[in-house]
């Protein structure tokens, strides 16, 4: 597994790239609460996430997730198989 983190702000921000197997990870938003998607996710039709609370995701291989914030700047921590 592999942590990255994400500076993740009013702008969709890629968060996980599709690889070629479905897989579990696991996101943390820390100082707000956040929104994840696909490349047109908003606050409005994103799947909100309580800050500082883990979750676990359950994505298909072709799938690429993004990020989103109502305001300011927050961060973004992702748990997450290791690609190489």
């Amino acid at each position: 597994m592999i942590s990255t983190a994400y500076t993740v702000t009013t702008t969709a921000v890629k968060v996980y790239d599709k690889t070629n197997a479905s897989e579990r990870i696991y996101v943390r938003p820390t100082g707000a609460d956040m929104y994840l998607g696909g490349a047109g996710v908003t606050v409005a039709n994103g799947l909100k996430l309580d800050a500082n609370t883990v979750t676990e995701i359950f994505l298909d291989g072709a799938e690429t997730l993004y990020a989103i914030v109502n305001t300011g700047s927050h961060t973004l921590t992702v748990l997450a198989p290791n690609q190489s």
